[in-house]
């Protein structure tokens, strides 16, 4: 399937976009562990990394001191740190839900950074986050490799 951005069909884009800004209101079918374990190996395989065993998290935080108040706190990002991002992201990848090749987002990087950091600053400063929701990669999912995780934003702007 060509990427929506080479594609000479309009309707074959807008339908990408529609599915990423309007995602489907049928419950998803597949077993949530089951998604997240899949998803767990594409990171896993995509960034070369195991994820921490759950006895490795338990015991760190049973080694942490009492907490204050508040010990969690998020500070803001900055532009400069979100080009130091996309600079790092892999280009032998295959494309997110958008079909926006990785290639394409380093090359406008510089431009995506102020918006990107505000939409973050404004998520920090309100305590407001944006969800995971799968999002099929084909029209009826059938299986765990029929998703991709996608963001859906609860956060507002």
């Amino acid at each position: 399937m060509n990427t929506a951005l080479s594609s000479k069909r309009p309707k074959e884009v807008w339908r990408v976009i529609h599915r990423v800004i309007h995602p489907s209101p049928r419950p998803i079918s597949a077993d949530p562990d089951r998604l997240n374990r899949y998803f767990i190996k594409t990171t896993e395989r995509t960034l070369g990394t195991l994820p921490d065993e759950a006895t490795d998290l338990v015991d760190l935080i049973d080694s942490l001191s009492e907490p204050d108040r508040y010990p969690f706190q998020l500070r803001t990002v900055s532009s400069g740190e979100i080009l130091k991002e996309i600079s790092l992201l892999r280009s032998d990848c295959s494309t997110g839900a958008d079909q926006i090749p990785v290639k394409y987002v380093n090359q406008v990087g510089h431009f995506l950074t102020g918006p990107l950091a505000h939409i973050i600053n404004v998520c920090i400063s309100n305590l407001q986050f944006p969800r995971i929701s799968p999002v099929p990669k084909v029209d009826n999912p059938k299986q765990a490799a029929d998703y991709r995780p996608g963001l859906y934003t609860s956060c507002a702007l």
